[in-house]
């Protein structure tokens, strides 16, 4: 069996930083809990070894004592801000600074246009776009959603920087009619992932994500690899405790991982398979 990695794999930077400043919290304060905002990564195998050096996954004041609370790359609402100060937690901001950068630019647009946030319904970046003060933004998640927008509206459109790139294309598509800016676009480092894992797909047998079970990221990588090449076998496995015999009776495996994996839980599959 020939193992092809995909050619961008580990980390993405915003998951690097979130993971450095929760990591020199939880050194650095010893007098007080350190929380995450809800799940820090979509890594659980990650989460539970912050977990275990004491980081707890919150999401609302009422559930921690106080304390420090680590916001992670996905960003936060305006409310849940206040909220957080109002009870005396101290934050530490690690926001992605493309979503920092795509959450001012939404204050920004929106004293003179329609906030359009283009992305999954539900997910934590999203929420936090559609979370500012005074924005008032509309969800699109599908092109028939744009079939609710009036005609001789101004409007600002935001894409969740994750979103699935041909379902972004097709809504920018049914937008065409309207009068949109298009401000920002999806992060690169996704994109440049995503085309990685394209070109795997047409080179394997079977390929493996590797990634959290609630990662979207993961999930859209193994459609996109089923889509690219209709034949293909794919697995989403979460660590090399999922690795199973029939994955390892193709000629050629390829592995790729989600942007919240770690390089040290990709070899650790490799190194599964290598076994019988």
């Amino acid at each position: 069996m020939q193992i092809i990695l995909s050619s961008v794999l580990e980390y993405c930077g915003g998951v690097k930083r979130a993971l450095r400043m929760a990591d020199e919290q939880l050194d650095s304060v010893h007098d007080r809990p350190v929380y995450s905002l809800g799940q820090l990564i979509h890594n659980r195998i990650v989460t539970d070894e912050f977990e275990r050096r004491g980081l707890v996954a919150i999401n609302a004041p009422s559930e921690g004592e106080g304390g420090v609370l680590v916001v992670r790359a996905h960003g936060m609402t305006d409310a849940e801000k206040r909220d957080f100060l109002s009870a005396g937690y101290s934050l530490v901001d690690a926001t992605c600074p493309v979503v920092t950068h795509n959450l001012a630019m939404i204050r920004k647009y929106a004293s003179d246009h329609q906030i359009l946030v283009i992305g999954e319904k539900g997910h934590a970046e999203v929420n936090s776009m559609m979370g500012i003060d005074g924005s008032c933004p509309t969800l699109l998640s599908s092109p028939a959603d744009v079939a609710l927008l009036a005609r001789d509206g101004s409007y600002a459109a935001f894409v969740q920087t994750t979103f699935e790139e041909e379902k972004w294309q097709e809504i920018r598509k049914a937008l065409q009619p309207f009068r949109v800016v298009f401000v920002n676009h999806i992060c690169p480092a996704s994109t440049a992932r995503r085309k990685a894992v394209v070109e795997l797909a047409e080179k394997c047998d079977a390929l493996i994500v590797i990634g959290g079970r609630n990662s979207a990221n993961t999930q859209a990588l193994a459609s996109l690899a089923k889509q690219t090449k209709p034949s293909l076998v794919v697995y989403s496995i979460e660590s090399e405790k999922d690795v199973t015999d029939e994955m390892r009776r193709f000629p050629r495996v390829g592995l790729a991982t989600g942007a919240s994996t770690a390089h040290e839980t990709l070899l650790a599959v490799r190194d599964a398979l290598s076994h019988s």
